[in-house]
């Protein structure tokens, strides 16, 4: 069955952006209406586990990129903790859907001259620049996943973070079947209704999240590309997973 419907997902890059370019003006107010704000918090978390992973006084400069960044979500959190923190601090996002990086360009003016189009699979960086190189609910929509894993990990410094934000079915299966009926029947309908586009986003959505890697299989992946120190941190029930771990 899950077969099946990997068979029939098209994540083809023209397919993807397409989506995503249709969808950008609903896509935040969407994001927190599903997860009735939950997604919120999932970020604030990653950001705090993600900074907590570089040890920020033997960098001069705290260097962060978010790929996939869409509407620059993820790329406020680390904005607001860094402030926090009152680091020296420059952040840089990647998206390949205009529309979502227009937003993000508003939402974030201070950086809107390093927010970029770009494809994830070839990142417009070269080696080993960043502290922390984040992907919040986008690495199951590349086109070639790995490869897209394998540049993050490239552009990422030495003693640097990875990390991999990403939905999943929760376990529990108290959790498991009534989310997984609300996110494959009820979460599509809603979506469509309210968002209506050609592409069938709100359809996809459910599917490319069960079909895709789980977040052991993620964290394998990592380890076999050469980070080590790798943590899974599940949230809510296991519905999202931060994965993340440390360049050599």
């Amino acid at each position: 069955m899950q077969t099946d419907i990997k068979n029939e997902l098209d994540k083809s890059p023209e397919r993807v952006k397409r989506m995503f370019n249709s969808i950008a003006g609903w896509y935040d107010f969407l994001n927190h209406f599903f997860s009735l704000g939950l997604d919120i918090y999932w970020r604030r978390r990653s950001v705090k586990l993600a900074y907590s992973g570089v040890c920020v006084e033997s960098v001069g400069k705290f260097l962060a990129l978010d790929v996939c960044c869409g509407t620059g979500d993820m790329l406020c959190e680390f904005v607001r903790f860094g402030e926090r923190l009152g680091l020296s601090c420059e952040f840089s996002g990647v998206d390949f859907s205009e529309s979502m990086i227009g937003i993000a360009s508003r939402k974030l003016p201070a950086i809107s001259g390093r927010l970029v189009v770009g494809d994830a699979m070839e990142l417009p960086f070269g080696d080993n620049i960043f502290c922390v190189v984040s992907c919040a609910f986008g690495l199951r929509n590349i086109c070639d996943a790995d490869k897209g894993l394998s540049e993050m990990i490239r552009v990422c410094q030495s003693g640097g973070v990875v990390a991999i934000l990403e939905f999943s079915m929760p376990q529990n299966r108290l959790i498991k079947y009534p989310y997984r009926f609300y996110f494959e029947y009820i979460l599509p309908k809603i979506g469509e209704l309210l968002a209506w586009n050609c592409d069938d986003a709100y359809n996809y959505l459910p599917k490319s999240v069960i079909t895709f890697d789980s977040p052991k299989e993620i964290a394998d992946k990592m380890k076999s590309k050469g980070l080590n120190e790798i943590k899974i941190v599940p949230m809510t029930f296991g519905i999202t997973n931060l994965i993340y771990g440390k360049k050599s």
